[in-house]
């Protein structure tokens, strides 16, 4: 369900997380076909520093990005360094019963986008998918489109 500080980029697919809430964070969620899927970012661990040592800056490090439905998952890291996204590189797809082909992606301070087209088998069907993300202060909106 979309969340009420959400962009322009609102999809039948999308999730919020507060970087603040965690180092790992999850949302499952009932997709328009009426199968589940999950939306999920996860802190690199050597970013995540014990509570003992009285810092813990929440927002800024490597996150992955991912979603899964066990059909079609898909991934990447993204940096965060001052409520802004510096970089993001290694994403990967994975689906059963089709190709996927046509990898794309774009890149600002404040979202990452990475699209490419599922075939099925017998090239019976075919969607193009995106796995985006969207920073907002500590807010990280991502969605599959």
């Amino acid at each position: 369900m979309p969340s009420a500080n959400a962009s322009e980029y609102l999809t039948p697919a999308d999730a919020c997380f507060d970087l603040n809430d965690g180092p790992k964070q999850e949302r499952t969620i009932e997709l328009p076909d009426g199968s589940t899927g999950v939306f999920g970012i996860e802190k690199e661990q050597a970013d995540v520093a014990p509570i003992w040592d009285g810092y813990y800056n929440a927002t800024d490090g490597n996150w992955k990005v991912y979603f899964y439905t066990g059909v079609l998952d898909a991934e990447y890291w993204i940096s965060i360094k001052n409520y802004n996204i510096t970089s993001w590189w290694g994403h990967k797809a994975s689906s059963v019963g089709g190709a996927l082909s046509n990898f794309s992606k774009s890149f600002s301070s404040k979202r990452t986008k990475w699209s490419f087209l599922f075939t099925g088998v017998g090239g019976m069907a075919s969607a193009t998918y995106t796995l985006g993300a969207e920073i907002n202060g500590s807010r990280l909106h991502t969605y599959r489109a």
